[in-house]
């Protein structure tokens, strides 16, 4: 994390809570940071820094303000003029994601090691070496490196190829020539992500984010295509951005259960089945919820009457004189979002 990364987080047009996003880069899950992390339009980047610090946040944010990028009011962080000038010169000029949704619903580190070693294997394979030390992968990774060349063994020298040139040629020349780099081959050892940095004028922020948003495209593709030779390595990859719990939750509303009934049977406190149905809510379409039962059609008519301009700006103080709890009023911002 530095001061660049920083502004390009944050809102040219409000302020922005930092220990929200802090949370959202080491893939925190709570009902709070995915709400405004939905709200800010931030939650492709769930999890994207795990080992991201405290003390690395706080050198980000003292750096933007003391270059005059931004101003911090209550743990709240604002774009000055400069700042939101530079954020705008680096849309064009910085490297921008395209893809990084995708992590919520794929394994990418998963299909990160996959792919590695079943380039490594096809590439010794074609030169019909058998005695290399394979890159290192958990159990897991191999089994379904095994089942994918066994299935694709008769033409997989010539198709893998192909299919990496074809992806290659979607990708903008510095971040298709740092992921052919990260690849190891017959005699051709990958290179780190530290190393390319130490060799190019690139830092190793815009590597790392070159890395994993052209690794999430090249999923994308994968997806898209049930014959594309790496389909067989993404079949129990694919997950879902709820929490099991969360779900497990959801499908029991779904069937009629009330809150009470799911707390017992689940053992679950109350504050967490609502939270569960929040988390759902955020990640999950409209037509995935049964809002009718969570907030009935008068209610509805209610809010919109009271809650009106901004979401960001709605406050549950203007509606807690009704027989609601927060969590409704945080739902039915949630869905205005969606709405919206």
């Amino acid at each position: 994390m530095n001061e660049t990364q920083l502004i390009q987080l944050l809102s040219p047009t409000s302020p922005r809570r930092i220990r929200v996003i802090e949370n959202l880069l080491v893939g925190k899950r709570s009902v709070s940071t995915l709400y405004w992390g939905m709200r800010y339009g931030l939650l492709d980047w769930l999890g994207y820094q795990k080992h991201l610090t405290r003390q690395e946040m706080e050198t980000a944010v003292n750096d933007a303000a003391a270059k005059g990028l931004v101003t911090v009011t209550d743990l709240q962080a604002s774009l000055t003029p400069s700042g939101i000038t530079l954020r705008q010169a680096n849309l064009s000029r910085q490297y921008q994601p395209k893809a990084l949704g995708i992590r919520l619903t794929v394994d990418i580190p998963h299909f990160w090691q996959r792919l590695l070693l079943a380039v490594q294997v096809v590439s010794e394979y074609s030169y019909h070496n058998r005695q290399y030390y394979p890159l290192r992968a958990d159990y897991r990774d191999k089994q379904a490196i095994k089942r994918w060349f066994s299935a694709n063994k008769s033409d997989v020298t010539t198709r893998l190829p192909d299919a990496l040139i074809t992806f290659f040629k979607t990708q903008p020349e510095p971040a298709a020539d740092l992921f052919s780099h990260l690849l190891t081959g017959h005699n051709t050892p990958g290179y780190t992500l530290s190393q390319l940095a130490a060799q190019t004028e690139l830092s190793a922020t815009t590597g790392q984010l070159m890395q994993t948003d052209a690794l999430c495209q090249l999923a994308e593709q994968v997806l898209e295509d049930d014959q594309h030779v790496l389909r067989l390595l993404m079949h129990d990859l694919q997950q879902s951005p709820v929490s099991d719990s969360a779900m497990a939750t959801l499908t029991a509303f779904q069937r009629g259960q009330s809150f009470d009934q799911i707390s017992h049977q689940r053992k679950l406190k109350p504050s967490t089945v609502r939270e569960h149905l929040l988390e759902a809510a955020i990640f999950l379409p409209v037509s995935a919820l049964p809002y009718d039962r969570l907030l009935p059609a008068d209610l509805q008519r209610t809010f919109q009457t009271r809650l009106t301009g901004a979401i960001d700006d709605w406050q549950y103080d203007t509606v807690s004189d009704l027989d609601i709890e927060f969590w409704q009023f945080r739902l039915y911002a949630i869905l205005r979002s969606k709405q919206v």
